[in-house]
């Protein structure tokens, strides 16, 4: 049976990757792990996401859906391996030295971050229910995290674990979320209303719509 792509990147390299698969946190709130959730927060909104390791040697590919994400070898050309312990997996996104990386899942309300040599949790960043896109600083300190639920982007200090600022101001900030290259501006999505939303991150201020 033919499936139809559900996500591509294209890298600087010429290559182009096709995946085939089918409460807001507040301000300096300390991370922990949540109580495993029963169900699907809003597993009515459906969205697939695709992520390559900075060496191009891993692909990380998670489908709302389903209630794992799948590590494929690209250098193999194979999977590597399935990763359960999910209920809705929003957003995938590479640390920038490629020894980790990180998974939404909007129905736990958590940011995972997994090893990708041993690919075991390394640590568990509560976020809220809703939490989806998620962008990473490039000295991966910072994670930036889009609530739907909450119409809130959280900024997350990935050393200490706590949410620094809690941005409002959005419509449903869904998958789309983008640091600029100099780091200083953040562009959000908003799913109602049809806007782009900046946000100078060195005020965690919207700048404009």
């Amino acid at each position: 049976m033919n499936k139809s792509p559900l996500a591509l990147i294209i890298y600087m390299s010429g290559t182009l990757f096709v995946s085939t698969l089918s409460a807001p946190v507040l301000a300096n709130e300390k991370v922990s792990t949540p109580v495993a959730v029963q169900k699907t927060f809003d597993g009515s909104i459906q969205n697939n996401s695709l992520a390559i390791s900075p060496d191009e040697k891993l692909a990380v590919v998670s489908y709302s859906a389903r209630t794992d994400i799948a590590v494929y070898d690209l250098e193999k050309g194979e999977l590597r391996q399935v990763i359960n312990g999910f209920i809705t997996p929003r957003n995938i996104v590479f640390a920038p030295d490629g020894n980790s990386f990180y998974v939404s899942d909007s129905s736990k309300g958590t940011v995972e971050r997994i090893d990708s040599a041993s690919l075991n949790v390394t640590h568990t960043f509560s976020t809220g229910p809703g939490s989806f896109g998620t962008a990473l600083s490039k000295d991966g300190k910072t994670l930036w995290i889009n609530n739907q639920a909450g119409n809130t982007v959280t900024r997350l200090n990935t050393d200490s674990g706590l949410a620094e600022t809690v941005i409002t101001g959005f419509s449903q900030p869904r998958q789309g979320v983008k640091l600029s290259p100099d780091g200083r501006t953040l562009y959000v999505t908003n799913f109602l209303g049809d806007k782009i939303t900046a946000v100078d991150t060195s005020t965690n201020k919207i700048t404009g719509k």
